[in-house]
């Protein structure tokens, strides 16, 4: 049956455009802002990644003892954090802890589950090489009642990323993603705001139990 073209009105009304480089260009300009203001501390925990990370904005409180730098940019996918990956990450930091969260954005813009692995595996070396003290995690691809159709590129995907993680000396897979389905195995809708994609403070609360103990473990 085709869509309904007021369920279809309704999604456009509550789903976020894509941003453009122009628009990162704002983000990325405030990060700079802030992390010169504020230079992270040696061991601090760094959130990598798009928008969910972005929206955490009380991310500091999930991680308690720990410094907690938060450089998402909304919109962003595997490859947009590899082209800004300098500005981003400046060399003179020594981060404890890097929390990834990408591969949402990059399957809705139709990448397949491959090829966004491939650059999740590129970022990676990037990562080991200019920070070899730090302990990486890697989120799960979470899965959105907006994004229901991409349920099994997603789970691909984290079967990937997962792969990626044993084979890959000082990166963890950590599966930010099953906690969020129903009983049904489909994404549960409590843990979403409106737009259906993004989460509401009880789903952030479900994140923070995932890498919470990893951090805890972890981080220095």
């Amino acid at each position: 049956m085709p869509p309904r073209p007021a369920l279809c009105l309704a999604l456009l009304l509550v789903m976020p455009p894509p941003l453009r480089a122009a628009d990162w260009e704002t983000e990325l300009a405030r990060l700079d802002a802030a992390s010169r203001a504020a230079p992270p501390p040696a061991g601090a925990l760094v959130l990598l990644g798009s928008s969910s990370f972005r929206l955490w904005t009380d991310a500091g409180a999930a991680f308690p003892g720990v410094a907690v730098v938060n450089r998402g940019f909304g919109g962003s996918q595997f490859a947009d954090v590899l082209e800004h990956f300098d500005r981003l990450l400046p060399a003179a930091w020594r981060p404890g802890v890097i929390l990834i969260y990408e591969g949402d954005n990059d399957l809705a813009a139709k990448k397949s589950p491959t090829a966004v692995a491939a650059d999740a595996a590129r970022l990676v070396r990037r990562l080991r090489a200019r920070f070899p003290g730090a302990e990486i995690g890697l989120l799960a691809v979470k899965p959105s009642p907006s994004r229901a159709a991409l349920l099994g590129a997603q789970r691909e995907l984290n079967l990937r990323l997962r792969r990626l993680a044993r084979r890959t000396a000082g990166v963890t897979f950590l599966d930010t993603a099953s906690p969020l389905l129903g009983p049904d195995g489909q994404p549960d809708p409590r843990f979403f705001v409106a737009d259906r994609l993004h989460l509401n403070e009880a789903g952030y609360d479900v994140w923070r139990g995932v890498p919470g103990p990893f951090v805890s473990r972890t981080g220095r």
